[in-house]
């Protein structure tokens, strides 16, 4: 899905924001106490910080190529 900042999720939005803040905290970008399925201020800078450095539109919205990128660079972390 697409994430960004909104004044309310779906529940279903709340799995994917604490799986994106889980994988920003495992690639040291947030702290892990970070991980609180909202998607505040803190994720939307760390996302943007993420874009950046890879090349992507800094907008601070977690779409297809970011999805992409946060695979890419956070699965290497986790042994299949």
């Amino acid at each position: 899905p697409e994430l960004r900042t909104t004044p309310t999720a779906t529940p279903g939005d709340v799995i994917f924001i604490r799986a994106l803040q889980d994988v920003l905290a495992h690639l040291n970008r947030t702290p892990l106490r970070r991980v609180t399925g909202r998607y505040d201020l803190r994720t939307q800078a760390a996302i943007e910080d993420f874009q950046q450095q890879n090349g992507l539109s800094a907008n601070g919205v977690v779409n297809t190529p970011t999805w992409r990128k946060l695979k890419q660079r956070g699965c290497q972390l986790y042994p299949s």
